[in-house]
Parts: structure tokens; C-alpha cells; sequence
């Protein structure tokens, strides 16, 4: 059955590259503070279970989908062993990366003294009283035999008195991310660290963010697996009840946790990026309101050449553009603020000239004749140094679209007609979004 299948690694424990696209509901960068902001509200906040909370994961859980009708106690047992071996393996992977962190990142940090110890409390956080806890439970996890005594839903229940920790945790998360970043720039030891522990292959070539949002994925994971335990456990048992009440609380917290994990994630794809963009050409990235969208390979169409290949970052606000130098590093090209250019789609680029405005030096024309996309630039003549304007016909695919400013037009296609309209689509929204804002706050201030 395809819950049992243990997820690979990258499912389960990185940040993906479309992980966040829109990956995740509200936007998380809308919330991604710059340290300075410290959310310092939520600093050493550790919330109680609130009646509301555990009335709303009784209704999720009443969503549970219902076991499987005329299995045999036989076969209930099998199912029940194979769930239960799946959460024993996945912990068990848990808890050799939490190792790892402790033993081989911030212990030997503290011991060659790359940064200072505040530094290091602060960006590791409460992870070794988390570790402890994940190992103990992993050790009762181990004790249970098909068939046997020992049955899974008290050894969890036990586990979920420690869930606080996991909430200190992920409170501090953020802005942990936010200084990994600093430090890393400012700081060659550290950085030249953290670039060897990528390496290692105990550490499954993650980077460190990958490792550290660990914990922030975990308990979402645990509710998953619960439900399907609770599939294959006879109603009425003290397994069953012991389940359930640990289901409950798990829900409770994976609520509060789950927007932070959006956040969290997304914050690191951004770092991510960032971190992946040759220093000379980097703009900033990083503010308060930006979110990570989406990425891909598009082609950029120019004047007097061919196709161009070039990386392209969506994020709420800005479409970067950018041109690989080596393996996941990038040469920003552009960075296009959404709000303030043009948008104009396969169908209709003759209008981008117009949009665009009179000013522009290089506006894009379709030719009904030939279906190409006519680029008209302006070039000065180096004998008389006058201007002159003389259009050039690119060969452009029909799907593609240009994006507008006041002094440029960008005509960009992906390799297919419904990839280049998933982008259209993604950075029309975007611009929808930061004009009803825009609205709203016209309407307020009038």
C-alpha cells in the first residue's frame, strides 16, 4: 500500500524546489521578518492545548477514513505491523539526522569556536532536548514485535507531554534561518564549514537548513501516520483509546506548527536562492513581504540572436531572471518588479509596444503574416552617430509571452505551450495580488 512505502529522503526531509510554490498556502515570506524584527511576541511562547484546538482535531479526526470492512483480526494485525514498522524506520532516519546535527555540526562548532556560543544557542536552538526525547521514544518505538504486548499508542501518548518542545523549536525557527544566513556571508570559517558538512555523506549531502527543518516537518508527519495506524486498531482496545487521545493532542500542535512550517520552509528556499547567486550580481532578496513562488527553465528571445537559456524566479513581487554560471549557481540578469511592469500573453503581443509606453526602447510586435515576434531596437549608426531604428524578426514560438517595463520588453517561452501558460498564469496572479493591494490601500488613505 502506498502509505507504507518508505518516502525518500527528499520527500520527506528537504526543502524542495517547488516545494513552496505557492507550495504552501499563505504566503510564507509575507511574514518573513528580517531578524531585526525579532517577532519577539512569540519568544519563549509555548501555548496550551485550547478547548478549541481539540474540538477542531476531534472533527478532523472524525474525517479518518474508516477501517477496511470484513478484514479479518488476522489481517488487521498485518496491516497494523507494517504501519508500525514505517513509523520504527522513519524515526529511526529522524533521529540519525538530529545525531548528526548535535555531533557533527554544533558540538564541533562550540569545540573549534567558528562562532560565538550565543550564536550557536541561538541557531540550534532547544534540538538537543529534542534529540534526547525522539531517542528515548525511538528506543520503546523498538520494543514492539507483531503480534506481541507491546503496543504503540502508550509509548506515543507518552511522547506527546514532551510536544512544548517542539513548539519552542519551531517558534525560533525563522529567525534561526535568518542568522544562519548573516553569519554565513560575513563569516568564511563558517561558511567553508557548512560547504564541508554538505559534503559528507553522513549527512546524505544535505545542506544545513535541510537538517535543521527537520523537526519542523515532524509532527504533520506523525498525524499521518497515527490516522493510518488507527485504520488497523480494533475500536474499543486501550491501544485504540491511547491512539486516539495521542491523535488529538498531535493535531492540536501540527496546527499550531503548520504555519510556521510554511514559513519556515519557504524562508529556507529563499535563503537557498540567495545563497545560490553569484555575489556580484545578488540583489537582495530577503524582505519582509517577499514569498518564493515558483522556478524553471525558460528561454529568453533577444534581438539578433537565438534562444537563450535562463533560470527564472517568481516570487510574489518580482520575477528574476537569471543565467546558470555552474551547477546550481546563477548570474542575476534582472530582477523585474512585478508591479510595475506590463504583462502581455502569446496571443496578444502586439500590444506590449503600448503598454509599455512611448519611451520604450525595444517594443515587441506580432506579425500577423508570419506569427513571429518582430523585436524593433534602437541602435546608434558608428558613422554618423545618429539613432536609427531597425526591426529584427526573431523566431519566437507562438506561446510566448513578454514581460514589460519602462525600458525594456522580455520575451520568454518555456518548452511548452502549457508550461509557458502555467507562468503566464503564475505571474498574472502575482501582479493581480499587488494591484488589489494597491487598491485597498488607495481606498483606505482616500
Amino acid at each position: 500500500m502506498a502509505e507504507l512505502k518508505h518516502e525518500q529522503q527528499d520527500t520527506e526531509h528537504k526543502t524542495s524546489t517547488n516545494l513552496i510554490p505557492a507550495v504552501q498556502g499563505k504566503a510564507v515570506a509575507e511574514q518573513v521578518a528580517a531578524p531585526s524584527n525579532g517577532n519577539k511576541q512569540e519568544k519563549g511562547k509555548e501555548k496550551e492545548f485550547t478547548e478549541q484546538a481539540a474540538e477542531n482535531a476531534a472533527e478532523e479526526l472524525l474525517e479518518t477514513p474508516p477501517q477496511t470492512p470484513r478484514m479479518s483480526p488476522e489481517m488487521m494485525e498485518k496491516h497494523y505491523a507494517l504501519v508500525a514498522a514505517e513509523i520504527v524506520s522513519s524515526e529511526e532516519y529522524y533521529v540519525g539526522k538530529l545525531q548528526y546535527v548535535v555531533n557533527k555540526v554544533k558540538q564541533p562548532l562550540t569545540t573549534i569556536k567558528v562562532l560565538p556560543l550565543y550564536d550557536i544557542n541561538f541557531v540550534f536552538g532547544n534540538i538537543e532536548i529534542i534529540t534526547r526525547y525522539n531517542e528515548l521514544m525511538l528506543s520503546q518505538l523498538r520494543q514492539y514485535k507483531p503480534g506481541g504486548a507491546v503496543r504503540l499508542g502508550t509509548i506515543i501518548l507518552k511522547m506527546t507531554d514532551f510536544l512544548k518542545n517542539y513548539i519552542a523549536y519551531v517558534n525560533n525557527f525563522v529567525q534561526a534561518m535568518a542568522r544562519i544566513t548573516e553569519l554565513t556571508k560575513k563569516n568564511k570559517a563558517f561558511r567553508t564549514f557548512l560547504e564541508r558538512i554538505q559534503r559528507d555523506k553522513a549527512s546524505d549531502n544535505l545542506d544545513l537548513l535541510s537538517l535543521l527543518v527537520m523537526p519542523v516537518q515532524r509532527i504533520p508527519r506523525y498525524v499521518l501516520l497515527l490516522k493510518e495506524l488507527l485504520k488497523y486498531t480494533p475500536p474499543g482496545e486501550e491501544d485504540a483509546m491511547s491512539l486516539e487521545k495521542a491523535l488529538h493532542k498531535m493535531m492540536s500542535v501540527a496546527d499550531e506548527i503548520n504555519n510556521r512550517k510554511k514559513e519556515a520552509e519557504n524562508l529556507a528556499q529563499m535563503y537557498k536562492i540567495q545563497n545560490n547567486l553569484v555575489a556580484d550580481s545578488a540583489p537582495p532578496l530577503l524582505t519582509p513581504s517577499r514569498r518564493y513562488v515558483l522556478e524553471g527553465d525558460l528561454q529568453e528571445y533577444a534581438v539578433g540572436g537565438g534562444p537563450q537559456p535562463r533560470r527564472c524566479f517568481l516570487f510574489n513581487d518580482a520575477l528574476m531572471i537569471t543565467v546558470a554560471t555552474s551547477k546550481h549557481m546563477y548570474k542575476t540578469r534582472q530582477l523585474i518588479p512585478l508591479p510595475d511592469c506590463e504583462l502581455v500573453a502569446p496571443s496578444s503581443a502586439e500590444q506590449v509596444a503600448s503598454a509599455a509606453g512611448t519611451a520604450h526602447p525595444q517594443p515587441v510586435h506580432r506579425t500577423a503574416s508570419s506569427g513571429r515576434l518582430t523585436v524593433l531596437a534602437r541602435k546608434l549608426s558608428s558613422s554618423t552617430m545618429k539613432k536609427q531604428r531597425e526591426a529584427v524578426t526573431v523566431p519566437v514560438p507562438d506561446h510566448a509571452f513578454a514581460v514589460a517595463t519602462h525600458d525594456k520588453t522580455v520575451t520568454l517561452a518555456a518548452k511548452t505551450a502549457d508550461e509557458s501558460a502555467a507562468w503566464f498564469e503564475a505571474i498574472r496572479m502575482c501582479r493581480r495580488e499587488w494591484q488589489d493591494k494597491r487598491k485597498s490601500f488607495f481606498a483606505v488613505s482616500t
